[in-house]
C-alpha cells in the first residue's frame, strides 16, 4: 500500500491543526516534526511508530511527499523536493495562495487546492480542488439563539486580516443591548491590536487575553464573528461551522460558496495588497463597521437552530473517511 509523509508543525497553529487533521483522517501516514520558532510542539498528537527522526528517513519510508503550504521550517528552502524526486518519490503540494512561494510550483507532480479560490491561482498547473476534511476534534452543539457573539483574534492575522479593528469600530454602532460579545486574543498578539482592545469600554464586551484550549474555542457562544478580509482555506470558519455556530463572515469567495449566505456580512469592494515575499497581490475585502453592526443587529436574538443543524450536516458530509479516497487518488497516481 502506498504511503504518504509530511514535514509538519505539531503546534496549536493553522498548519499544526491542518497536519493533525490529515493524519487523523489517515491521509498522512508518516511525519517528521519540525521545530516551530515560537509555539510549543505536541509530538503526542502522533503515534510514535509514525514519527521519523530526519527528512531523509521520512522520504525513505514513503512513496509520496505531501507538502503543506511550503517546506518546513523554512518556506524558501525547497531542497527537500529535489531530494525526494532524486529518490523517485512523488511530490504533492497543498498550497495557500497567500503564503506559498511560487518558485518551485513547476516541479510539483500534483497540486491539491484546499479551496476554490486557491484553484483559481493555480489553474495553470496540474491542480485540483479537494476540501480539507471537517475537523476531527470539534464537538457539535445545538445553538438556538444568537445571543453570544465570539471573535477570536488569535495573534491578529497577517495585515490584520481577521477584521478585529473593524469589529471594534462597529461596537458603538450596534443597537442591540441584550447580546454578549466575547473577544479572545493571544497574550502575545500584535501590539497594535492589543492597544485597540484596551480602548474598548462597552458593557456587552468581554475580552479574554489567554491561550484558550482548542475545544473551548467552540464550546461557548452562538455566533462566530469573523470578517476575514482574504483567505482561501479558513480553518476557524470550518471549525465554528462544524461546532454548530452561526458563522458571520464576509460575503466573498470562496466563503460564500460553502457557508450559508444569509448571515454573511456585505462586502462593499476590494483593494489589492502586495505580498512581496511570494510575488503576488491579494484582494482584500472591504467590510465597513456600519455593515458589521447592521448584520449583528439583524441576527441578534434570532432563532438560529436550523443554521446550527446545517453545520452539523456539512461536517458529516466532509469527514476524512468520505474524502480519503479522493486524496489518495491524487497523492499516489503517477503523472
Amino acid at each position: 500500500m502506498s504511503r504518504t509523509g509530511s514535514i509538519v508543525f505539531a503546534t496549536k497553529s493553522g498548519l499544526g491543526i491542518l497536519a493533525k487533521n490529515l493524519y487523523e483522517s489517515k491521509i498522512i501516514d508518516k511525519v517528521f516534526i519540525a521545530g516551530h520558532p515560537k509555539f510549543e510542539s505536541h509530538p503526542e498528537w502522533y503515534d510514535r511508530k509514525d514519527v521519523v527522526l530526519s527528512e531523509k528517513e521520512l522520504i525513505d519510508s514513503v512513496d509520496t511527499l505531501f507538502i503543506l503550504e511550503a517546506p518546513l521550517p523554512d518556506p524558501f528552502d525547497w531542497s527537500i523536493v529535489e531530494l525526494a524526486q532524486s529518490m523517485g518519490k512523488r511530490v504533492v503540494l497543498m498550497p495557500m495562495y497567500e503564503s506559498t512561494p511560487r518558485s518551485h510550483l513547476v516541479f510539483m507532480d500534483k497540486i491539491i487546492c484546499p479551496s476554490l479560490l486557491d484553484l483559481e491561482y493555480y489553474e495553470d498547473y496540474d491542480s485540483c480542488f479537494i476540501p480539507v476534511p471537517s475537523p476531527t476534534d470539534v464537538e457539535w452543539k445545538l445553538r438556538e439563539r444568537a445571543n453570544v457573539f465570539v471573535h477570536n483574534v488569535g495573534h491578529g492575522g497577517i495585515y490584520s486580516r481577521n477584521g478585529t479593528a473593524e469589529i471594534i469600530k462597529a461596537l458603538p454602532l450596534i443597537k442591540s443591548q441584550d447580546i454578549k460579545i466575547i473577544i479572545r486574543v493571544q497574550p502575545d498578539a500584535n501590539p497594535d491590536i492589543a492597544q485597540l482592545l484596551d480602548s474598548i469600554s462597552d458593557h456587552r464586551v468581554s475580552i479574554e487575553k489567554r491561550h484558550v484550549p482548542f475545544k473551548e474555542l467552540w464550546s461557548t457562544g452562538d455566533v462566530f464573528l469573523f470578517p476575514e478580509k482574504f483567505n482561501g482555506l479558513s480553518l476557524p470558519l470550518q471549525e465554528a461551522h462544524a461546532a454548530g455556530m452561526l458563522v458571520m463572515a464576509g460575503d466573498r469567495s470562496p466563503v460564500n460558496t460553502w457557508l450559508p449566505k444569509e448571515p454573511l456580512i456585505p462586502v462593499s469592494g476590494y483593494f489589492n495588497t502586495e505580498l512581496p515575499w511570494i510575488g503576488i497581490k491579494v484582494r482584500n475585502a472591504i467590510m465597513s463597521p456600519e455593515d458589521i453592526a447592521k448584520t449583528i443587529d439583524q441576527w441578534a436574538g434570532k432563532d438560529i437552530s436550523e443554521y446550527s443543524k446545517i453545520g452539523q450536516s456539512w461536517a458529516s458530509q466532509n469527514t476524512g473517511d468520505l474524502l480519503r479516497e479522493k486524496y489518495l487518488e491524487q497523492l499516489h497516481v503517477k503523472k
